[in-house]
């Protein structure tokens, strides 16, 4: 294969559309990640190829949405601007 790393690409991003048109849960996703990785690890010491492939997209994809999911539907920290904001006019 010429270009082994674009089929990864659109995997990824295709989990941060998905992530973007859904809000998903930390906690199932790593999980999720967690397992595939260890699928990934049983495959590679088996060597089997389809395996190989089917994990590494299926990881790639749920890196994408975690990586999107930071930035949309993180819980501001205590310090936070928002916290300070009042609704009266300024």
């Amino acid at each position: 294969m010429e270009r082994p790393l674009l089929p990864l690409l659109f995997v990824y991003a295709f989990g941060i559309v998905i992530g973007n048109s859904y809000q998903l849960t930390n906690l199932p996703l790593f999980i999720s990640l967690i397992i595939a990785l260890i699928f990934l690890l049983f495959a590679s010491i088996k060597r089997l190829n389809r395996i190989i492939t089917a994990t590494l997209l299926l990881s790639s994809a749920i890196l994408g949405i975690l990586n999107i999911n930071i930035y949309l539907y993180q819980e501001p920290g205590p310090n936070h601007i928002s916290h300070y904001i009042n609704k009266d006019k300024v």
